[in-house]
């Protein structure tokens, strides 16, 4: 079902400069927050990666937090190597939890 999701959301997104999911990714791009993979191979060693979701549909509500940023702050004291932020609808996600995450720490995101 994603998989079907994402490829719709790429056709409909691809020629909208204006769309959310342009907006997202030109966010992250902006504010140098697509760092996981060099993150991830900086170190000879395992890499953890930490997640901040709302949701998840299958389960159900995961974590009732109100704002991401006091989270993604919370975290950069743990070993983490990079942080990954939902920002998906179905897990109650939102461009708002990347920006409040992405100013909040230094972590890649």
């Amino acid at each position: 079902r994603k998989l079907r999701e994402a490829e719709a959301l790429n056709r409909d997104h691809a020629s909208m400069a204006s769309s959310d999911v342009r907006k997202r990714l030109s966010f992250a791009a902006e504010e140098g927050s697509i760092r996981i993979s060099e993150a991830l191979r900086r170190r000879g060693r395992l890499a953890v990666v930490g997640e901040l979701k709302r949701r998840s549909p299958s389960t159900g509500d995961i974590a009732t937090y109100a704002d991401a940023g006091v989270v993604a702050s919370e975290l950069e004291s743990w070993p983490l190597e990079t942080l990954v932020v939902c920002t998906d609808r179905d897990y109650g996600g939102s461009l708002d939890d990347l920006k409040a995450a992405v100013k909040a720490t230094s972590l890649p995101i």
